[in-house]
């Protein structure tokens, strides 16, 4: 899914907030961000609609309940390259980053709650992290998550809903 599709999906409802709001998930990016040259490009956001896709979204769902982001994932080239039989990935794990260093803007700017997974997922398998853990081991293909990788957003997911002042 891209946040152009989603658009006409307000909730995805996940818990409730403190006032008996319920809590909405938005967790679009690692679409919108394939390369605007690659083999998907036809699924390619430009960055600054995929921003404005996500305030249209916080816009709809913020009369009825609270809004909380999340970043897309980092994403493994080689492994959705070879998934997709193409020499080149149609995704980067550059143009991911920025899509989640968008998520977080967002969510400064509007003090929504902010999961960053991007982050999350990155920092245990970086050379600084004494993880054995390799980017592989959290996504299927490349890019759909497998067991670990959405534990990985289930674990921060729970941390920020915990921590979050805005949903108590």
């Amino acid at each position: 899914l891209t946040s152009y599709f989603s658009l006409s999906v307000t909730s995805q409802l996940s818990e409730s907030g403190g006032d008996g709001k319920p809590v909405v998930a938005i967790f679009f990016g690692a679409n919108d961000a394939s390369l605007k040259l690659g083999s998907a490009s036809k699924q390619h956001v430009p960055i600054h609609e995929y921003k404005s896709n996500l305030c249209r979204m916080i816009e709809m769902i913020q009369p009825h309940a609270h809004a909380l982001l999340i970043s897309p994932p980092p994403v493994n080239e080689e492994a959705w390259a070879q998934h997709c039989n193409e020499s080149d990935s149609n995704r980067s794990l550059e143009e991911s980053k920025k899509y989640a260093k968008v998520v977080q803007e967002v969510s400064s700017e509007r003090n929504l709650p902010f999961v960053d997974v991007w982050s999350r997922i990155y920092q245990s398998v970086s050379p600084d992290s004494k993880s054995e853990s390799k980017l592989s081991d959290f996504f299927c293909d490349g890019l759909h998550l497998s067991s670990k990788g959405n534990q990985a957003v289930f674990e921060a997911f729970m941390e920020v809903v915990r921590d979050s002042k805005h949903i108590r």
